[in-house]
């Protein structure tokens, strides 16, 4: 049995502030998107570096809930 998603909520020791709620979904979304802009656009010269970036902030997202949920985080 899955669990339906929720959009993230900020709790009580997260700063305080605009919060842009996602789902985990969300994430995979916006690399999906990244990645079609990028095959419409080849003539961008930054196209491919949007990508890495892209890939880059996810993994640091991941990461940062992962590590201050105590979870084991490989690297």
């Amino acid at each position: 049995m899955s669990q339906q998603e929720q959009p993230w909520q900020p709790g009580p020791n997260d700063l305080t502030g605009d919060a842009i709620f996602l789902r985990p979904s969300d994430i995979n979304q916006i690399i999906s998107y990244a990645m079609i802009w990028v095959r419409n656009h080849p003539e961008d010269p930054r196209g491919f570096e949007l990508i890495d970036e892209v890939a880059a902030g996810a993994k640091g997202i991941v990461m940062h809930f992962a590590q201050a949920a105590q979870a084991p985080v490989q690297r």
